[in-house]
């Protein structure tokens, strides 16, 4: 089971074990659902696909489905055939399903607060990797992953270095059209999650923080942003 944005974290996986998956279309991001549909339907996997389970509760395995409304992943939850339920997706869809699948075995991936910590041990290269790897962490996908790096504890011996070295890499990440391959990071999914994060930047600055890099939006397009001394 999960949400539109996560539908190919895990799915040859779980179709190669004989499993099947239910993905729930959301409003904010139904073409890739849309594709999902279409290229089970050139693989032989959709008749009479999951779609079925999801409004009429019959057994298919190696499927892939698609429900349209909440309902359709309460049934997939419950379905007496299912011995494990996974979900990706939203904390509230994931306590939802939780309440729904009684005493089934759950693995539920319900986001993150990732930090990477960095040491004081590093040599110079090293530092330097590990600033690419940072930005490249934080910003790759537009950060709209659940493994992407949210914060960053670096030890004070080397902070002032590393910052610098952050910040120059940030600074060089091109951001703007994302069809454009030229381009390093695009938008966020929609313009209000840009908002989001624009009045969750401004609100920690409000409170001490120190903005480095960034803060700026335009429409759904929102800069790589860096900003210290978060408490």
């Amino acid at each position: 089971l999960r949400q539109a944005g996560a539908v190919d974290l895990e799915l040859e996986a779980r179709l190669l074990g004989g499993g099947a998956e239910v993905a729930r279309e959301i409003r904010r991001q139904s073409a890739d659902i849309r594709r999902l549909e279409a290229a089970g339907h050139a693989a032989g996997l959709d008749a009479p696909g999951l779609a079925d389970l999801a409004v009429g509760g019959h057994h298919q395995r190696g499927r892939i489905g698609v429900c349209r409304a909440r309902a359709g992943l309460e049934l997939a939850a419950q379905d007496p055939h299912a011995d494990v339920v996974t979900f990706t997706g939203s904390v509230k869809v994931g306590k939802y399903i939780s309440d729904k699948a009684g005493y089934k075995r759950l693995v539920l991936e319900l986001g993150g607060n990732d930090p990477l910590i960095i040491c004081d041990d590093l040599s110079d290269a090293d530092l330097d990797k590990a600033a690419d790897l940072a930005v490249k962490g934080a910003t790759a996908n537009s950060g709209q992953r659940c493994t992407a790096v949210k914060r960053i504890f670096v030890h004070e011996k080397i902070a002032p270095e590393f910052t610098e070295a952050l910040l120059a890499k940030t600074r060089a990440w091109s951001y703007g059209d994302p069809l454009d391959p030229k381009v390093d990071m695009g938008t966020v999914i929609d313009e209000r999650s840009a908002q989001l994060f624009e009045r969750r930047v401004a609100d920690a600055v409000a409170q001490g923080a120190r903005l480095l890099h960034g803060n700026q939006r335009d429409g759904a397009l929102y800069a790589p942003t860096v900003i210290d001394r978060v408490d």
